[in-house]
């Protein structure tokens, strides 16, 4: 509703003048006159109340004969007791009176009371003059004080029924019992806008707008009953009249900032607000002093700037620090400044401890809430519902954030950022993503609450950059994701229960520098379900004393998938559990727990990284909810879970048992042991012939702690080739494919300083370091010589070679010459490489003009220059004569058991003697001369650990011996 307001400054004006001193004429309505007399003091009679006014003398007492009909103002200017004694004052004149019917005058002391039966005297404005009553007149020129008493009688105005003036103070009005009362839409019963004393003791005041309405002064209440019966409560600005709608008590502070002083007790206040403080000029109010009886404060207004300080009995207004800002301009609360922000990126800085009712951010605004130092506690459940952008941070020291007691942080169905600060909740949920559209990213601060620390659902983000995430519960989660992404970067989450929970399609990748931890006994740091997504790399951690990642083996809880591609999983009875039907693909990473992986169904596929068993030798025992850790790095357990049975494909990686078997695959009564799955890694103790795939075999490897690898029975991987020299017993290199080899040594031993062939079947490049000690040469061509005897047969046959440098690439099965540039026993080795298949037959014959040469192996024609060899009498001969070679064929033959470990290359020279050098690496036939350790001290038999087994042959092998 619009307030209907007079402006009693603006309009008051004197209609009649009094005569003072002028002689009482019994005129009918004139002055408040009746024929038969209207008043008396004792027993003398007057015939108008103004002449009773001015004979009265101090103590004398007024008493109405008669009712009157006033036409003029009625002005008491001493002290006068009125007693209505039944009758009724009204104004009656046509001409508007904008002040009272009765004007008390400076030094004025006016009491009003009604002795008659029932008290029904009353003075009333009419619908002409604005009030019953008016205190002060304009243009007075003293200062005493203008004083009003009204013990009994009704006093009713038009729009006031007792008014002052805002431009003229010093007042006293007591109310100690009647009826005050206004009439008109939008009247008061009291306006008081001066400076003075307004007291109720007592009495019945009412007004629509309201029953007192104070601009200054004091006002002190001790009882009586007040009334506004306007339902609506408003209010609006107005420099000369009342302001306020709705309110039994009305405290409108005027732009001159006089001082006001309010005290209510005992009494009765009925109306939409009982009090109300308002600051309806916009002038920043000061000097206010209220002090209210405590139920009166429950349906008061006050403005934000203050607030109710109780004793027990009695609350004072009391002005309230702001508790932020925006830019320069504060706010008494976190929601008003809130509602303050624009569409704009907006920072609102607290800054003061603060409470606060539920916030929501609209979706068009861009919030960020510094709460430097400060903390914000909610009333109740859910501070923020957040629909827009939210950052929440903390510039200051100290732990500024959220605390609460109660469910709910940040309900968050937008972009929620929290970049520093903390924030935690001793109930249920700290923050909660809602659908496709909301994202939680942590950067930085602590986000923490004795049971969910986040829940994303339907589609939402979360990404942790930073910061801690602590769920403290002891069934509590740091992130519970349902069909959402998870994105853990870096920070740690950290849980008493479980860290991180994934359900119902949520895909989740932990990387970077990130950890995961949870704290309690069995517990589990990630837990993966129902065709979920886990992806672990680069330096991230999640460790837990009971399963560092664990799915759940019951019905509708497979289709998963967890991808480690690096990182550290560190489990207490395992690093990984995997119960469920799904794929578990270790590509990279370290996985340890007391069993390092145990799976009881789903794929299993090891390709790389290392997994450790760290716990003791244990008997295998059937756990139908849960396991059982054996010691083992790894175990494959075929038990009949409803995933079906487990595969497994072990490619590469790395597996150490501390007490164990790298390796152990174990069944439940009625079901088949998994094997045949091995067909790569390295081991530090042997394993299992049957868990290795068909045509692969456990090896020895050069290794402290990785002694044993699987290999392909016919790539073994590394290969030893020797010169045997011309062994006619030995057995011609027959394969008939290419086998590729991580490393091939090739021994060989150089009687003196010749040219020699060289025909191997792999490549090998001439490095810095071969070029210091050989020579290599390339064959260019065959060309024959004829003398100038006439005879077109040759003479001469030469064979024309070409030095290599480095750099230059020896290819395999190509002929080649090599000379030593120091006798002596050498060691070629080259890594990475095929070994080409043998040459069915490696001779190329090469003719000349009359003769035919066969060489052995394949070559190209170069016709560049260089040196040459002479060939005669079957030898390649230098030109000079001093030496020659003998022509050759190559052989290489397999050696050993049937592993095809190891491959011997043998070169047989016509007429040479074999070399005799044999394999450092492997047993050959040959009886045992005898046990040494590493430093060559003899043994009586092999001991724990390194041993060297020397043969009477000349070769030897290491062993270990466990």
């Amino acid at each position: 509703m619009k307030i209907k307001m007079k402006n009693y400054a603006k309009h008051l004006w004197l209609s009649l003048l009094l005569l003072v001193g002028a002689t009482a004429i019994a005129v009918p309505g004139l002055n408040g006159t009746n024929s038969g007399g209207v008043a008396k003091i004792g027993e003398t009679e007057y015939a108008t109340l103004q002449e009773a006014i001015a004979a009265a003398t101090a103590e004398q007492t007024i008493t109405l004969l008669a009712n009157i009909d006033a036409t003029e103002q009625i002005e008491v200017g001493k002290q006068v007791t009125l007693d209505l004694n039944g009758k009724t004052i009204e104004y009656k004149s046509e001409a508007t009176l904008t002040s009272g019917v009765i004007m008390v005058l400076r030094g004025g002391d006016l009491t009003v009371t009604d002795t008659s039966e029932g008290a029904t005297g009353a003075i009333k404005s009419g619908t002409k003059a604005y009030a019953a009553i008016a205190l002060t007149k304009k243009g007075e020129t003293s200062t005493e004080t203008a004083k009003l008493t009204v013990n009994n009688g009704t006093i009713e105005g038009y729009y006031y029924a007792i008014v002052g003036n805002g431009t003229r103070h010093g007042t006293e009005i007591t109310i100690n019992g009647g009826v005050i009362k206004g009439t008109a839409d939008g009247n008061q019963g009291i306006y008081h806008p001066q400076e003075g004393t307004l007291t109720i003791n007592g009495g019945t005041i009412s007004g629509y707008s309201s029953a007192v309405e104070l601009r200054s002064g004091t006002l002190n209440i001790t009882g009586g009953t007040l009334s506004a019966s306007c339902t609506e409560f408003n209010y609006e600005p107005n420099n000369s009249g009342t302001t306020t709608a709705g309110a039994v008590v009305a405290i409108a502070q005027h732009n001159t900032l006089k001082a006001i002083n309010v005290s209510i007790a005992g009494a009765t206040l009925n109306g939409a607000k009982t009090i109300a403080v308002t600051d309806a000029q916009n002038n920043n109010l000061k000097d206010i002093t209220v002090s209210v009886a405590d139920a009166l404060t429950e349906k008061a207004y006050i403005p934000e700037a203050f607030k109710w300080v109780s004793d027990g009995t009695m609350s004072t207004l009391t002005p309230r620090d702001p508790v932020a800002k925006i830019d320069e301009t504060v706010y008494y609360s976190l929601a008003d400044a809130v509602e303050a922000a624009g569409t704009e990126a907006t920072t609102i800085k607290m800054l003061a401890n603060a409470s606060s009712d539920q916030i929501t951010i609209p979706a068009d605004k861009n919030i960020v809430i510094d709460f430097a130092g400060y903390t914000v506690t909610p009333t109740g459940k859910w501070l923020i519902i957040n629909k827009g952008a939210l950052t929440l941070s903390n510039t200051a020291e100290g732990a500024g954030g959220i605390t609460s007691t109660f469910k709910g942080l940040v309900d968050n169905y937008g972009t929620l950022t929290v970049n520093s600060g903390t924030y935690s909740t001793t109930a249920e949920i700290a923050f909660w993503n809602n659908d496709e559209n909301s994202t939680i990213t942590v950067n930085g601060g602590s986000v923490s609450s004795s049971a969910n620390v986040i829940i994303a659902e339907n589609g939402s983000a979360v990404n942790v950059a930073g910061g801690t995430i602590t769920a403290t519960g002891e069934e509590s989660y740091g992130i519970y994701s349902t069909s959402s992404k998870v994105n853990v970067s870096g920070g740690k989450v950290t849980a008493a229960t479980e860290a991180i929970h994934l359900q119902t399609s949520s895909t989740a990748t932990i990387s970077g520098d990130a950890t995961v931890e949870v704290t309690g006994e069995e517990t589990w740091g990630v837990v993966i379900l129902s065709n979920s997504t886990l992806t672990v790399k680069d330096n991230a951690k999640i460790t837990s004393n009971g399963f560092a990642i664990s799915g759940n083996g019951s019905e509708g809880q497979g289709g998963t998938t967890v991808n480690i591609e690096g990182g550290t999983v560190t489990g207490g009875s395992a690093g990984i559990y995997q119960p469920q039907s799904g794929n578990l693909n270790i590509t990279g990473g370290t996985i340890s727990g007391e069993t390092g992986v145990y799976v009881k169904s789903g794929e299993l596929s090891v390709t790389g990284g290392a997994i450790n068993g760290t716990g003791a030798k244990a008997d295998y025992n059937f756990n139908g909810n849960g396991a059982n850790p054996t010691g083992d790095a790894l175990v494959i357990d075929n038990c009949s879970y409803p995933g079906g049975a487990p595969t497994a494909s072990i490619t590469g990686g790395y597996f150490k048992s501390d007490n164990g078997d790298p390796i152990s695959s174990y069944a439940t009564t009625g079901n088949t042991v998994i094997s045949n799955f091995v067909s790569g890694g390295f081991f530090n103790s042997e394993v299992s012939e049957d868990l290795c795939s068909d045509g692969f075999v456990c090896t020895d490897n050069d290794d402290t702690t990785y002694m044993f690898a699987v290999k392909t029975k016919e790539d073994a991987g590394i290969f030893e080739l020797i010169d045997r020299g011309n062994d006619p017993t030995t057995t011609p290199y027959t394969r008939t494919e290419t086998v590729h080899a991580q490393q091939v040594t090739y021994i060989r031993k150089f009687s003196n300083t010749n040219l020699a062939p060289w025909y191997v079947p792999f490549d090998m490049e001439i490095t810095e370091e071969l070029a210091s000690k050989f020579t290599f040469y390339r064959p260019d061509m065959v060309k024959g010589e004829v003398n100038d005897d006439g005879v077109t047969t040759s003479d001469n046959n030469y064979l024309q070679i070409n030095e290599k440098g480095v750099g230059y690439v020896l290819k395999a099965n190509k002929p080649y010459f090599v000379k030593a540039k120091q006798a002596g026993e050498f060691t070629f080795t080259v890594t990475d490489v095929d070994l080409e298949p043998a040459v069915t037959d490696p001779g190329v014959e090469c003719s000349t003009t009359s003769t035919t040469f066969k060489f052995n192996g394949n070559y190209d024609f170069y016709y560049n220059t260089g040196n040459f060899l002479l060939m005669r009498n079957n030898k390649l001969q230098w030109s000079n004569n001093r030496y020659g070679v003998y022509t050759f064929r190559w052989y290489i033959t397999t050696e050993g058991k049937d592993d095809w470990s190891k491959i011997n290359l043998i070169i047989t020279e016509e007429d040479s003697e074999a070399t005799g050098i044999v394999s450092t690496n492997k047993e050959l036939s040959g009886e045992i001369e005898g046990y040494y350790s590493p430093n060559g001290v003899k043994l009586e038999a092999p001991i724990k650990g390194l041993n060297i087994v020397k043969y009477k042959n000349g070769s030897s092998k290491k062993i270990y011996k466990k």
